[in-house]
């Protein structure tokens, strides 16, 4: 993971992310008219020569009040602003504006390591807590009947073929999507798409040390 994250750094340009401090949640429904207003509103302040009394000034006044007021509404209610726009999107039947919605919302505030998770802290404490939590729930339902099957599967292969060709890997690597976020580690999919020959081999080789050593 470090090679590729060193390899994509060093050799994929990429685009600096924006400030996200200056996207405001409900603009376009609270804020962006009266912004508008205030603007054309000071601009004839600027023109008249900035009086100090008269309707200019009031009008100037007035509209950026009111712009001030709007924008610090939609401050306060940021994390509801948000989700109505979620849920709008979703309810619109509009995939696409939905998850780039949540992509906004959730990438900021993504973390690679969680250092508590409950009230379990260390990172060998907490992989135990989660070793000891998936095993009780994967040996929550008694599946002997499963488990056979399987082993008589394994039983009558050849050994030869219970592994992970090289083809298998290049096709399953080749069917990854494009355009996708990447997650808390960085890592997108084209980045092993575009990989190339070598990194392919490596995730071979990676897969199947993890059959043979479960």
């Amino acid at each position: 993971m470090m090679c590729i994250e060193h390899a994509v750094n060093a050799y994929i340009p990429s685009k600096k992310s924006v400030n996200t401090a200056y996207h405001v949640p409900g603009w376009n429904d609270y804020v962006h008219d009266k912004h508008s207003e205030a603007r054309s509103a000071y601009r004839d302040w600027i023109y008249n020569g900035r009086p100090r009394t008269g309707y200019l000034l009031q009008c100037m006044q007035r509209t950026r009040a009111n712009f001030k007021l709007a924008l610090r509404y939609c401050r306060q209610r940021e994390l509801q602003l948000r989700a109505d726009a979620c849920a709008a999107n979703l309810s619109s039947k509009d995939p696409s504006r939905f998850w780039q919605s949540v992509k906004k919302s959730s990438n900021s505030r993504a973390t690679k390591y969680a250092s508590t998770v409950g009230d379990v802290t260390g990172d060998h404490n907490i992989a135990e807590m989660w070793q000891n939590h998936f095993q009780q729930l994967y040996n929550s339902v008694a599946c002997e009947n499963d488990a056979n099957i399987v082993k008589n599967v394994f039983a009558v292969m050849p050994t030869e073929k219970i592994n992970v060709c090289l083809a298998d890997v290049i096709n399953a690597v080749n069917k990854q999507k494009n355009g996708k976020s990447a997650g808390p580690d960085g890592i997108n999919s084209e980045d092993y798409v575009y990989g190339g020959h070598r990194l392919a081999v490596h995730l071979c080789i990676l897969f199947n040390l993890f059959l043979v050593h479960s």
